[in-house]
């Protein structure tokens, strides 16, 4: 505006509009932007400045992620307590169960002995108030025992003179034996 030169300089720093960005060339004006060592500082610090931004932002957030990690952290400790007092309790419960369990199967036990104890008095009893008669048979071979023992005891120094009444004997046992056998 005036007579004095712009104060905008082209140089090799100098950003230039595309063709394709022009939307005509009669209403876009081309112009060049000289990027100073200056510039590039200010818009350096300005970058810096939003960083500790972020970073206090960072910061904050993983503050509030640390919190929650702990409220986290205080919400499983306090449910496994309680899983471990519930695991408690329920096994005392059972424990109790099983012992009242026992309890009443010892009971059922002993009611169950002290009733067969009592049948077996009451058969005791029964038995004892019959009178037992032994079937009365003949005793066998009762001939040749008293015939052995007669000549065993009139010969205690010569017992091989009683040889054939204690075969007679013997022999007198083995057929009884067999004729019990054979009626059987």
């Amino acid at each position: 505006m005036g007579n004095k030169p712009s104060r905008i300089q082209s140089s090799e720093h100098a950003t230039n509009l595309n063709q394709e960005d022009a939307f005509d060339s009669d209403s876009v004006t081309k112009c060049t932007i000289d990027l100073t060592p200056d510039l590039i500082k200010h818009l350096n610090d300005l970058e810096k400045a939003k960083k500790p931004e972020q970073s206090a932002d960072a910061s904050h957030n993983e503050r509030i992620i640390q919190i929650k990690e702990e409220i986290y952290r205080k919400q499983l400790e306090n449910a496994y307590r309680k899983g471990e007092e519930n695991g408690r309790l329920r096994l005392e419960k059972q424990s109790q169960e099983l012992q009242s369990s026992t309890s009443h199967q010892a009971k059922e036990a002993k009611k169950l002995e002290d009733e067969a104890n009592a049948r077996v008095r009451q058969l005791v009893e029964e038995i004892s108030h019959k009178k037992y008669n032994a079937p009365i048979k003949p005793v066998q071979c009762t001939e040749e025992r008293r015939a052995c023992l007669e000549c065993y005891k009139g010969n205690p120094q010569n017992v091989l003179r009683c040889k054939q009444i204690a075969d007679a004997f013997i022999q007198c046992g083995q057929d009884a034996a067999d004729e019990y056998l054979h009626k059987k």
